[in-house]
């Protein structure tokens, strides 16, 4: 290979053939370039294995990527639920306080009742009489 023009045809056909966009006269133009020498074999080899690397990276870092986008999701949802708890145990708290609260008025309400005497009541014979 003598000119830059011809490696970039080359790269061409190399990156149509992987992608799968080559045309069949292109494939033919490839194939016999790599029958030419042991050469062009190798460097087309090497170019292969690196893009499966490549690919292989791009996964690994996708699959990566999908991990930490799960992580969050899940973080999220554990601070939802969290929230979600506390609010249940504060409006348990307050309904305890409340029905506490309510009862012990209601017992001083009867307390105070029975302790006193009715304004037009009449005392007779010990007992006390409501008019």
């Amino acid at each position: 290979m003598d000119t830059i023009k011809e490696y970039v045809k080359i790269s061409t056909w190399i990156a149509r053939e992987i992608a799968g966009t080559i045309q069949q006269e292109e494939k033919e133009k490839l194939e016999q370039w790599l029958g030419a020498e042991e050469e062009n074999l190798c460097i087309y080899e090497n170019i292969r294995k690196r893009l499966s690397e490549e690919q292989e990276k791009r996964s690994y870092q996708k699959t990566e990527n999908i991990w930490a986008d799960w992580n969050k999701v899940q973080s999220r949802l554990k601070k939802k639920t969290i929230t979600y708890r506390q609010i249940l145990q504060w409006a348990a708290i307050i309904i305890i306080v409340f029905s506490t609260l309510l009862i012990w008025k209601q017992q001083e309400e009867i307390t105070d009742t029975s302790n006193t005497t009715h304004p037009h009541s009449k005392i007779y014979a010990g007992k006390v009489l409501a008019t």
